[in-house]
This record gives structure tokens, C-alpha cells and sequence, in this order.
């Protein structure tokens, strides 16, 4: 089982370049808290004083196919 990291951005996927963070480039943190997988997404540009306000956190039952939206 996975726990969270104290910093998320440490686990997460890297910018393409990243010294040039592209506003539109997200970042993720997936864990697993009893079984469920979590997975929470921030702007890659964020800094220590807005990541805690710009974030979208989501487990897996939140999820459904496109097909299923549609």
C-alpha cells in the first residue's frame, strides 16, 4: 500500500521541461488509501502557497468511460 508523500510534488510526473513549466502542464500523486486508489492533480507551475488551494482529488469510483458520459 502507498502513502501519501509529505510533499506531492515530489512523486510526481516532471514537466516536459522542467525549468520552463507550461501553465496548462498538471501534475499528479496517486495512492492507495484501503484498497481505493486516489489520485490528486495540481498545476506543475504551482507554488508552496497555492498548492494547498489548487488541487482536484478524485478515487476511483469517481471515474466512468467517456462512453458511459456520452
Amino acid at each position: 500500500m502507498s502513502t501519501a508523500p509529505s510533499d506531492p510534488r515530489s512523486a510526481s510526473h516532471p514537466a516536459e521541461h522542467p525549468d520552463e513549466p507550461d501553465a496548462a502542464t498538471i501534475q499528479h500523486v496517486t495512492v492507495d488509501r484501503d484498497g481505493v486508489a486516489v489520485c490528486t492533480m495540481f498545476p506543475a507551475n504551482c507554488d508552496d502557497a497555492d498548492v494547498t488551494t489548487e488541487w482536484l482529488t478524485a478515487s476511483s469510483d469517481a471515474y466512468c468511460s467517456l462512453e458511459d458520459a456520452r
